[in-house]
């Protein structure tokens, strides 16, 4: 398969890089545009120069599918995995756990490369870096950034950076989509401190995880009869979701950890329309490319921005009709309106947009770290194998590695009465109620906001006192 014009400059830009002296460096792409590819390629090249590469995932879809890659070229490599022997190729896919047990059996490579490297900071990374301190690194992401603000720049020297997410749209690399939230932004029982909202009420608002409407009455107006995915919060949850659907005649499966059966076999029946549905949890996420999907219902609330755009670019990958130069952009717009997919769609009863923002907001991405809002409540937990406190958040502890297994208690969101509405259909009014309810706190930034619009003060003024502060009964729309 011939590189896409950015790949290709990513991947020329990173062996200049490695030409020039340079040690470490991570390439940021949006899912859905071939990462996998541009790794294979810098592959390809050091594999020429007669070097060896290793290229390292914690994920098995992930090891799979790029031992799929190599094979399309005819690169001959070992896999390090369990129940695997080890096979002395230049080039290694390789187990982030296997190889954390055979690293002493392995030449040092010059090339070590991370697929979602946003992964890096974690111990069992860590731990091989200290053990092949001189091998170049390559990390791969879409998202680099910790949801613990961890900086990569402790590890990475360097940042290449793709196209936003709308260029690929616009250019008929990704789908375009429409996106479904729920009509009000509610800001009823937040009061009011010297003009200003209570800000530590706002975050309580928008943090309330709760699902508004039916997510198969959702399904039913927005995709009837889409291919598509659904995220859940737990293992119980995926079940109790996909027994929904299956009781209103939708063919939905769910997968997760702890299933009986394969999960490619569903993934394929997905595929050949033999499920209309999958009901996932954390199964759908770093790794897994599932093409021709069309719809994702947020059954999930979440804080973690990876998470979201994941769980978005599933369903943003553009499909093809034969016969066309995809070379070009006229040839890609013909060859996508052929291939019959039509707009993705996202159904977000969860509000995750306020959270994150819609898929193709510009986003400005770094190396360095992010210091987290502290809310006055502490958010640990001890682990119980090494006694260490940990985030809250974490499931696998970064000092010993030890597991939580999952839990299903307290963790399914509520659900609530509420119609859902395109906030891609929104005029010029409503694009400046939803900047204002992301970006204000008090009336002077309300303002700022709508002048950057090219808007009237008193536009703003008329926003942020009738609308968001709902002295005005009337129903802001998104």
């Amino acid at each position: 398969m011939t590189l896409w014009d950015f790949q290709e400059n990513n991947v020329n830009k990173a062996i200049d890089f490695y030409d020039h002296g340079g040690r470490s460096l991570v390439i940021q792409q949006p899912t859905g545009t071939g990462k996998s590819l541009v790794a294979r390629e810098i592959v390809n090249r050091f594999y020429t120069s007669n070097k060896p590469v290793y290229f390292i995932t914690h994920s098995k879809n992930l090891l799979w599918q790029f031992s799929d890659h190599l094979v399309d070229i005819g690169l001959r490599h070992g896999i390090i995995a369990p129940n695997h022997p080890i096979i002395r190729y230049k080039i290694q896919v390789i187990s982030v756990q296997s190889l954390k047990k055979r690293m002493k059996m392995l030449d040092e490579p010059a090339l070590l490369i991370f697929e979602e490297c946003h992964h890096s900071p974690s111990k069992i990374f860590r731990d091989i870096l200290d053990f092949w301190t001189h091998s170049n690194l390559l990390g791969i992401t879409a998202t680099p950034n910790r949801p613990d603000g961890t900086p990569l720049g402790d590890i990475y020297e360097e940042l290449i950076l793709s196209p936003q997410v709308k260029w690929f749209i616009e250019n008929y690399y990704l789908s375009d989509y429409e996106y479904f939230a729920p009509e009000e932004l509610d800001t009823s029982g937040i009061h009011h401190r010297y003009g200003d909202f209570v800000k530590s009420e706002i975050l309580e608002a928008v943090d309330k995880k709760a699902i508004i409407g039916n997510l198969v009455d959702h399904y039913n107006r927005f995709a009837p009869g889409l291919p598509g995915i659904i995220s859940s919060v737990s293992i119980k949850h995926s079940e109790d979701i996909a027994t929904q659907f299956l009781e209103r005649g939708i063919n939905t499966q769910a997968i997760h950890s702890k299933m009986k059966g394969d999960v490619k076999t569903i993934i394929g029946k997905l595929k050949a329309g033999g499920v209309d549905l999958i009901s996932f949890c954390d199964m759908l996420g770093e790794g897994v490319s599932v093409n021709g999907l069309s719809a994702l219902i947020m059954g999930r609330p979440t804080d973690s921005l990876t998470i979201d755009l994941q769980q978005i670019g599933r369903i943003l990958r553009a499909v093809y009709a034969k016969g066309h130069d995809l070379s070009t952009k006229d040839g890609r717009h013909a060859a996508m309106e052929e291939g019959g997919k039509g707009k993705a769609v996202i159904i977000d009863p969860v509000n995750n947009y306020i959270r994150h923002g819609l898929p193709d907001d510009d986003r400005t991405w770094t190396l360095e770290g992010k210091t987290k809002t502290d809310k006055g409540t502490i958010t640990l937990k001890r682990c119980p194998e090494c006694l260490r406190p940990v985030n809250i958040g974490v499931r696998v502890c970064p000092f010993c590695e030890f597991v939580w297994p999952e839990t299903t208690v307290d963790r399914i969101p509520e659900e609530k009465a509420g119609q859902l509405v395109n906030v891609r259909d929104r005029g010029e009014k409503q694009d400046l109620v939803l900047a204002i309810g992301r970006g204000a706190h008090n009336l002077k930034e309300a303002i700022k906001i709508a002048k950057r619009q090219g808007l009237k003060h008193t536009e703003a003024y008329d926003v942020w006192t009738r609308i968001l502060k709902n002295e005005v009964h009337e129903v802001v729309k998104f």
